[in-house]
């Protein structure tokens, strides 16, 4: 039987710079000890986000896959236009090149880095935090492309207290299955 011990809580992070790169979209970079680098988050906030400062917005969390970055709904999917009329805060954090929203086995020796130690526990309740969010499972979605589209099943699925919905696009959402052969 293997059992899935949960992510240990997440230590704080530490906001080291936000850039403005459009009227709603901010890039934050954080260091947390569940990695070994500084790491960057993308943040789109809906449209009269500030002229409504009583307001509180559910969270899509966007994954990206295996060889992109917290840039990649932005700069390729079309993020910022496609949400443009919602009301809702749109996070997009990086995942690492092929990092699949894993705690990295390493081996067996654990270790760096953590990403759903510290998307979940660290992240999670960061933007809760920063932002006017809705903060619980009613208000926060996943969805994810490829190796996205993994992380989103399996954060929804050991964490189904913190998610109301989840969805792949073209997810490799069975990773002993080898590719090419059905």
């Amino acid at each position: 039987c293997l059992a899935l011990a949960a992510p240990a809580a997440a230590a704080e992070p530490t906001l080291l710079e936000t850039e403005r790169l459009s009227p709603r979209l901010q890039e934050l970079t954080l260091r947390t000890p569940e990695l070994a680098e500084p790491t960057k988050v993308r943040v789109l906030l809906p449209a009269g986000y500030a002229s409504h400062p009583k307001r509180r917005y559910p969270v899509l969390y966007l994954l990206h896959g295996a060889a992109g970055s917290q840039a990649s709904w932005t700069a390729q999917g079309d993020a910022e236009a496609l949400t443009a009329r919602l009301p809702l805060i749109v996070v997009m954090p990086d995942g690492g090149i092929g990092g699949f929203y894993s705690d990295w086995y390493n081996d067996g020796t654990g270790g760096l880095p953590r990403w759903e130690t510290w998307h979940i526990r660290g992240l999670l309740p960061y933007i809760d935090g920063r932002y006017r969010t809705v903060a619980d499972r009613s208000g926060r979605a996943l969805a994810g492309l490829s190796m996205g589209g993994f992380g989103a099943f399996s954060y929804a699925a050991r964490h189904p207290d913190l998610f109301t919905a989840a969805m792949s696009l073209s997810g490799a959402v069975d990773t002993a299955l080898v590719p090419g052969v059905l």
